[in-house]
């Protein structure tokens, strides 16, 4: 394998993680992240030797994922940092920025039963070719909503495991949702007066402990609800006898969604610009005891979506469009899988999975930024195959990885690096003759 010299652009921004570590830690730190950032096959610890021209132990490599000290709530912190001070973030109506968290969980495949954490998991995402349940790992993932070129992307920030409740002691069971409350305490929080926490979750993350906590550090929630679930109206009508009531008029959402007049927006999402319907009512949730906005969204052909929104002063729109970015999430999945070696790790201790899973998110996260920071389009002209199809704004982070591929292997930041000892080429070995060429040989000489 070819050896991966980083480039300025892709060096500016490793420094940026310096006080992470100590010099040796780091060293072996930007040969991950050039290793897993350049995307040349199975990314595991063997792979980032081969390419590293460092002379260093190949058992270095694995043990900087599992036994080395550096922390991943620092990286993750000052990942956090870096992207709120170069990217852009969401602005409301009202000109506030919102820092958008994503919540999500994904499922990795493996073979080895052998395993830390893995179990058989119900299959969600892959369809029914592959079967109903996954043998692999169940990862849950905190990313942060940013926009790259006037596009919407997410940043892996934070990676939790999950553990089946039969397959850990009890004291260590953690519930998804009480996994996402975990990376979201440990998440060092920026600072800002006009910066408001917003966390966006699917239905799997409508828990009322989840929400009730958010709600008591400030943190706005939007995630996806019931059609069926309990709704009571604000007001409370008391009566003159008995004890006093706690609750108002229920709310049907059904019935409010199968009435035309309450649809009094339409609004165009995601890429293809579908238009959607929108319909809204405040009321209280009786599962959580939380007022809430629900956002009705009907389209032509399927049944209604119910948003809800801790969040009063956000408009019916920015719901639905906050709600609608979300998807990301589920590109940066697949990103991550097929680009930078989420399931690539074969490690058995817990710590060196955790590591090398956060090390390729950070890969992914530190690669969407390089394609609109680092590089434009005429950088990687000549590198791209000319395509009628190819668009002319921003390229994808694909197309940055293949840039950043070319970049570690032609040009280096300190020139040309000495070879190291298990790279350098052998001298080949001298050939035997066999005893006919022998016998030829000296009868020659003769």
């Amino acid at each position: 394998m070819p050896q991966l010299i980083p480039p300025q652009e892709l060096y500016s921004l490793l420094l940026w993680f310096a006080p992470c570590f100590t010099q040796p830690s780091f060293a072996h730190f930007v040969s991950f992240i050039v290793c897993f950032c350049s995307g040349l096959g199975r990314l595991t610890a063997t792979t980032v030797y081969r390419t590293s021209p460092r002379e260093s132990h190949w058992t270095n490599y694995s043990r900087f994922l599992s036994c080395y000290r550096w922390s991943l709530q620092a990286l993750s912190a000052r990942l956090l940092a870096l992207l709120v001070k170069d990217c852009g973030l969401w602005r409301d109506d009202q000109g506030r920025r919102r820092l958008c968290l994503v919540l999500d969980e994904t499922l990795v495949e493996k073979t080895s039963k052998r395993m830390y954490g893995v179990a058989w998991h119900r299959n969600t995402h892959g369809g029914l070719c592959r079967g109903t349940h996954l043998l692999g790992h169940y990862w849950v993932m905190l990313g942060l909503l940013v926009r790259l070129a006037g596009q919407p992307r997410c940043c892996p920030l934070a990676f939790r495991l999950y553990r089946q409740k039969k397959r850990c002691p009890v004291a260590e069971y953690r519930t998804p949702c009480q996994l996402a409350r975990e990376l979201l305490e440990s998440l060092r929080w920026p600072s800002g007066p006009d910066l408001v926490r917003t966390v966006i979750a699917d239905a799997g993350f409508a828990d009322s402990e989840l929400m009730g906590w958010c709600v008591q550090e400030g943190i706005a929630v939007i995630t996806r609800g019931r059609i069926d679930a309990r709704v009571h109206d604000l007001y409370v009508q008391q009566s003159g006898r008995g004890r006093p009531r706690k609750w108002g008029q229920p709310i049907s959402l059904a019935e409010f969604a199968a009435d035309e007049c309450n649809f009094t927006q339409t609004i165009a999402l995601y890429q293809d610009r579908t238009p959607v319907q929108l319909a809204s009512v405040v009321g209280r949730h009786r599962q959580s005891g939380l007022v809430l906005r629900f956002v009705i969204l009907r389209t032509a052909g399927q049944a209604p979506v119910v948003l809800m929104s801790t969040d009063l002063s956000l408009t019916p729109r920015e719901i639905a469009q906050l709600y609608a970015d979300r998807f990301q999430i589920e590109l940066t999945f697949r990103e991550l899988k097929q680009h930078f070696g989420l399931g690539h790790y074969q490690a058995r201790k817990p710590l060196a999975m955790l590591r090398h899973v956060h090390l390729a998110g950070l890969a992914c996260a530190l690669t969407q930024l390089l394609s609109l920071k680092g590089m434009t389009r005429k950088t990687s002209a000549g590198r791209l195959k000319a395509t009628p199809w190819r668009r002319s704004g921003a390229p994808s982070v694909h197309e940055t990885q293949l840039w950043l591929r070319w970049a570690c292997e032609r040009r280096g930041l300190f020139g040309k690096w000495p070879s190291p000892g298990h790279l350098r080429k052998r001298s080949k070995a001298p050939q035997r003759r066999s005893q006919a060429q022998n016998h030829q040989w000296k009868s020659a000489e003769l």
